[in-house]
Parts: C-alpha cells; structure tokens; sequence
C-alpha cells in the first residue's frame, strides 16, 4: 500500500552511500549525466573541427601578389633618415622580371612602403624635389605619381 512516506524513503534511499564508493546514488546518476553530456560535447567539438577543415580545403586559394621580383633587394626596416638601403633581403628566385623605367634617371632611392599590392617608392630627384611613385605588384607598372616640391 503506498502511503505518504513512500518518497521519503525514496529520498533516503538516494543519499545512501552505494557500497564501495564515495558516492550517493543521487551523486551517481548526475556523475553519468555529465559525462555523457561532455562526451557529446567532444563528439560535436570534432565534428565542427573537421567540418571547418574540409571546408577551408574545398575553397579555392586566394590570389596574393608578389612583395618583390625575383633578385631585387627590399629595405627590411626604413625611417625617414636612411640615406641608403640597409638590413636587404632578397627576394626567392621565382621567375626574372625586368624593370626597367620605373626610376626615373637621377633620382635616388629614400623609402618604400608595401600595402597589399600597392608599392610607394619616395625618390629624390635632382632639380624636382621628392617623387612618389605609385606602382602595382601585380602587373609592375606605374599607376600613379606625385612630386613634392617646395613653394617659389
């Protein structure tokens, strides 16, 4: 006959200790809910894992364009008071490229300045004052140009 008392002995049932543990049967039964719920977790944490990478490695690779020719010197590190080219790396011998025109005769290397594909070369020409040339890495060639002269 179930009296008013039944789930009280229930109660005192789970916080009996099980023999052989530390644990209660209430402890228990929490104990195999979370680990079944953190392995579920490590299942979809693989699964999501796995699904980025296949779906990184299906997209095509994105086009970058070269820093530098094959065998021209870049300025490593250039301030505002380098008179020459100095710390010089050389780019990997991919492919040769000529260039030629892009200096205008006379004029003297100051600065560059890289951004994406776009190179800055400040020169200083002899009777103009500073020269900016704007030049596209992809297809090296001068998109642009300032000069920067004093006032008369």
């Amino acid at each position: 006959m179930n009296s008013i008392e039944d789930p009280v002995e229930d109660e005192i049932d789970d916080n009996a200790p099980i023999p052989g543990t530390v644990f209660n049967k209430r402890q228990a039964r929490m104990l195999k809910y979370l680990v079944i719920i953190m392995g579920l977790m490590l299942i979809g944490g693989f699964a999501l894992m796995i699904g980025i990478i296949a779906y990184r490695a299906s997209q095509p690779a994105t086009k970058s364009g070269p820093i530098a020719p094959a065998g021209v010197m870049v300025p490593n590190t250039v301030s505002a008071s380098t008179t020459g080219i100095q710390n010089l790396t050389t780019a990997p011998p991919i492919a040769t490229r000529a260039i030629k025109g892009l200096i205008p005769k006379g004029a003297t290397y100051l600065d560059s300045t890289i951004n994406g594909n776009r190179l800055v070369l400040t020169l200083q020409t002899k009777n103009k004052g500073l020269k900016l040339l704007l030049i596209d890495l992809d297809h090296w060639r001068i998109i642009g140009d300032a000069i920067l002269a004093p006032k008369e």
